[in-house]
């Protein structure tokens, strides 16, 4: 950006509205993907589909600090090495992270410290058989005790369990799936599936204080019935 479009005045604006600006900048709902890749370090590709929060937070001291207050405490790079000391600083209160089909969410929920798991709040997983999502479903009861909500990523509307795989999630993937965070009726309706049904064998795992789960498919997903 060159000079003549760069906002040079924003140091001298009063505290309280810079720490507005960059609170707003650093609550930006998001996506998280995690993608474990098959080598032998069994490191992690992670990434952001869409805004990246976080990136505010290392612009200045000022909002380096009030990023630190506000995700609390950072979250350690999913791998089975104790040596790694990777951090990511993620706000998961309004993030939804990815673990990717049933393969890799199974291979995460054994990477990333029962400490990070228990602050996951909303998870989206790549639609696979009924008894893979079954098992996977418990795990997060087992694991994420505060899971707020669960959505299940199909490519093929109207089909809710199927091995067909997923696509890599696009932007506007993203935003649909950050917009059911914000509006539950988003979701992919799929009325010939008794869903109440399903939902209640899915979510049977999580006692009392289920999350909710949600469908979602891009735009334009062709229907497999």
């Amino acid at each position: 950006m060159d000079a003549a479009h760069r906002f040079t005045y924003f140091g001298a604006l009063p505290p309280e509205l810079r720490l507005q600006i960059w609170t707003e900048a650093l609550s930006v709902p998001s996506v998280w993907a995690v993608n474990r890749k098959a080598t032998a370090t069994n490191n992690a590709n992670k990434n952001h589909v869409g805004p990246a929060p976080y990136l505010a937070g290392l612009a200045c001291k000022e909002s380096r600090r009030l990023m630190e207050q506000l995700y609390a405490k950072p979250i350690h790079r999913p791998t089975h090495s104790a040596a790694s000391s990777a951090i990511h600083w993620i706000d998961l209160q309004k993030t939804v992270v990815s673990l990717g089909d049933y393969r890799s969410a199974g291979a995460l929920l054994d990477a990333f410290t029962f400490e990070d798991l228990a602050r996951f709040r909303h998870v989206v997983l790549q639609s696979s058989r009924f008894s893979y999502m079954a098992r996977l479903c418990q795990r997060l009861a087992n694991s994420c005790p505060g899971l707020c909500t669960i959505i299940i990523h199909t490519n093929h509307a109207g089909c809710l369990f199927t091995n067909l795989r997923c696509k890599p999630l696009t932007q506007d993937m993203g935003a649909l799936l950050v917009n059911i965070l914000e509006d539950p009726a988003a979701g992919l309706d799929c009325n010939h599936y008794d869903i109440v049904h399903f939902r209640s064998l899915l979510l049977g795992y999580f006692g009392d204080s289920p999350p909710t789960l949600h469908l979602a498919s891009p735009p334009g997903a062709t229907r497999q019935d």
